[in-house]
């Protein structure tokens, strides 16, 4: 697994909620491409749990492999 990073290039932390009502929204800087993501709480206080929900797109392969030259990078 690979860490998002901010722009000072320490580990992206996305903060949550204050409240049990509230929903919080992060959204990512730039696109991320990922079959999996895991997600490491790093603080709690009182009665914690986390919700959490992924939105995003299909990836439209035929247009990123176009787009790809040799050894898959971008060009």
């Amino acid at each position: 697994f690979d860490f998002l990073h901010d722009v000072n290039k320490k580990h992206k932390e996305f903060v949550g909620n204050w409240n049990k009502n509230a929903v919080h929204v992060n959204l990512f800087e730039t696109p991320v491409e990922a079959q999996y993501v895991r997600l490491y709480p790093t603080s709690c206080h009182t009665a914690c749990t986390l919700r959490f929900e992924l939105l995003g797109c299909e990836l439209n392969v035929r247009e990123a492999h176009l787009r790809q030259g040799a050894g898959g990078r971008e060009q």
